[in-house]
């Protein structure tokens, strides 16, 4: 990717119009609260998953047999945040992809409106933020459990920050694009913005 996506320091938005229950692929962003690096640790370019993050690991495996609508594309977990592609599908009905509500472009044209923090809770059955919600939930409570039986590091307050990001796929080659942008992040951690050992400057 030649625009490095950046997160942080987002307004919390959701893109007027458009139904996140509908069926799509959405790459999605959720990350620790503080930045903690809590997951593992990489080393020469590989990420190393301790047991938290083989946890995590787990859990997101098992999100489609809890939404039955839903299909899991490219994902990684980093040592403090997730990167995921979610394909949201057709339920029970002949389905043709809706079109995007603004018109596709490339993914470096169109970054800065097509990222978006969105607060999950209290959303719609079946949307991408109650799925989100319901992931934070469940690895949150194994989480606690791992802390009290087996010492896990702690956190403070919350174990992931309160909203998520989330970018609306807008076609075949953006779809490529973001599936080698997660495959290669862990090659780019030295750079990034989620990394807690860069400096970063007001």
């Amino acid at each position: 990717m030649k625009k490095k996506i950046e997160y942080l320091g987002r307004r919390s938005l959701r893109l007027k119009g458009w139904d996140y229950s509908s069926p799509h692929y959405y790459f999605i962003t959720i990350c620790t609260k503080d930045r903690q690096c809590l997951f593992g640790e990489i080393t020469n370019s590989i990420i190393t998953l301790n047991t938290a993050g083989e946890m995590l690991n787990e859990e997101w495996r098992n999100i489609p047999s809890r939404f039955d609508f839903l299909e899991l594309d490219e994902y990684i977990i980093m040592p403090n945040h997730v990167h995921a592609i979610l394909h949201i599908i057709c339920r029970g009905e002949p389905c043709v992809r809706p079109e995007p509500c603004i018109h596709p472009r490339s993914l470096d044209d169109h970054i800065e409106e097509g990222e978006h923090e969105v607060r999950p809770y209290g959303t719609e059955s079946g949307s991408l933020g109650r799925i989100i919600q319901a992931y934070k939930s469940i690895t949150t409570h194994n989480y606690i459990q791992q802390m009290k039986n087996f010492h896990w590091p702690e956190f403070q307050k919350r174990l992931w920050q309160r909203n998520f990001f989330e970018h609306i796929v807008r076609s075949e080659r953006e779809l490529w694009q973001i599936r080698q942008y997660i495959f290669g992040n862990p090659a780019n951690w030295s750079n990034d913005h989620e990394n807690p050992s860069i400096i970063t400057f007001p």
